[in-house]
């Protein structure tokens, strides 16, 4: 019902090796001075091939020709340290304006996913961007799901098809995939399941996302907990912040 995404960062560094000994000096010193040279050759090559681009920056120009450079991007470290700096370099800023009446959000972390779904459910937030059959009670209930005797399930909250919901379990702010089950006096709240999730009897789960296929045996307590795809978790244990995954 969500998505997440992740950002990742590469960089590169450059190091130089340590002196050679005395008989290779002369040798090792010109493959060294050789090196310097194509690198100094290749930078000076690759701006002035680029300058007359119109998206060459000043900031670009500028490094570029910072005296005594001699690898690629060492003018870089020299201009972002000189008063030059701020003028020099060209920044850009992309936003995304989001449309009156509709819902965007940032998921990078297992925790935003959680809280992003948890929004989406509420009717105050983007419930109706759905798309899904909101009842009375500001929840979605298909009608597939099976509700057992005293089982409630509270606003902010959307069960997925062919769920059951066992004799005095409650489900609040919470949204469940399809074939969940949960068994008798189980308590859910703040969470995400994802499909076929079961909670036996007597479970408590709280601030959790599970996974697929997930198994809470009976009188476990879970709380502020992530659980992987399939995981088993061991009758009557009780867990705090913790990741269970599968080894």
């Amino acid at each position: 019902m969500a998505a997440a995404a992740a950002i990742g960062a590469s960089s590169r560094s450059y190091s130089q090796s340590s002196p050679p000994t005395q008989s290779g000096t002369s040798s090792a010193a010109a493959v060294a001075e050789a090196s310097r040279n194509n690198l100094s050759a290749a930078a000076a090559d690759g701006y002035s091939n680029g300058s007359s681009r119109s998206d060459v920056t000043d900031g670009e120009q500028d490094g570029a020709n910072v005296a005594g450079a001699s690898m690629p991007g060492e003018g870089y470290m020299h201009l972002s340290h000189s008063a030059q700096a701020s003028s020099s370099r060209s920044e850009r800023v992309g936003l995304y304006l989001v449309p009156q009446g509709r819902y965007a959000a940032r998921v990078n972390t297992v925790q935003a996913y959680g809280d992003v779904n948890r929004e989406v459910a509420a009717a105050d937030t983007a419930l109706h961007l759905t798309g899904l059959s909101v009842s009375k009670y500001d929840n979605v209930v298909p009608a597939s799901v099976s509700l057992g005797a005293k089982a409630t399930i509270g606003p902010a909250c959307i069960v997925g098809e062919d769920c059951i919901i066992g004799d005095k379990s409650s489900v609040k702010r919470t949204v469940m995939g399809n074939n969940c089950k949960l068994g008798t006096n189980v308590k859910v709240i703040n969470c995400v399941f994802m499909d076929n999730v079961v909670a036996e009897d007597g479970c408590h789960i709280q601030n959790c996302v599970v996974c697929s296929g997930v198994v809470v045996q009976e009188r476990c307590s879970l709380k502020d907990c992530q659980v992987g795809p399939g995981f088993v978790v061991a009758q009557a244990s009780e867990h705090k912040s913790e990741t269970l995954a599968r080894t």
